[in-house]
């Protein structure tokens, strides 16, 4: 069985991309958090992409922790590094709590990570908030100060 004591680091990573169809996606930010310490990375795209591995561990010591983990794991490829030798990956875990029970979500997100949140009890930001970030990531380009800001 695996426990987290056994784990020098526990990083929660997010990365926020714009995919067109069939590419890999074009990185835009990352925020990393090691649950222990404390200590965080919030790195934009040409601060990712000037990296030859990632600014947290991926090795046997460390536990890799995303909602829809996949995403992140596209992402380290498509920056050329590695991938975390253990991963949680926390929509697979909330599915397996949820399949089959009747759904007090909209059909559309009902497997989402504000939908997850909620389901636990947690805070979140709200779902519109959360499609104009996810609107503003797909555009891609050049972002100004404040949406920088707003996507990280």
């Amino acid at each position: 069985m695996l426990t987290l004591d056994r784990f020098g680091e526990i990083w929660a990573v997010d990365f926020e991309f714009h995919q067109p169809s069939g590419e890999r996606p074009g990185v835009i930010c990352m925020v990393a958090h090691e649950i222990r310490s404390g200590r965080s990375f919030l790195m934009w795209r040409d601060q990712l992409k000037g990296l030859r591995r990632p600014p947290y561990g991926i090795g046997s010591d460390s536990l890799f922790i995303a909602y829809y983990a996949s995403a992140e794991m596209n992402c380290h490829l498509s920056l050329g590094w590695g991938l975390p030798t253990h991963v949680i990956d926390l929509y697979v875990e909330f599915r397996c709590q949820v399949n089959g029970l009747p759904s007090p979500f909209d059909e559309k997100a009902r497997y989402g990570l504000l939908q997850a949140l909620k389901w636990c009890g947690l805070e979140s930001i709200g779902f519109e908030e959360k499609e104009a970030m996810r609107n503003l990531a797909m555009r891609g380009g050049t972002f100004s100060e404040e949406e920088r800001r707003a996507l990280l």
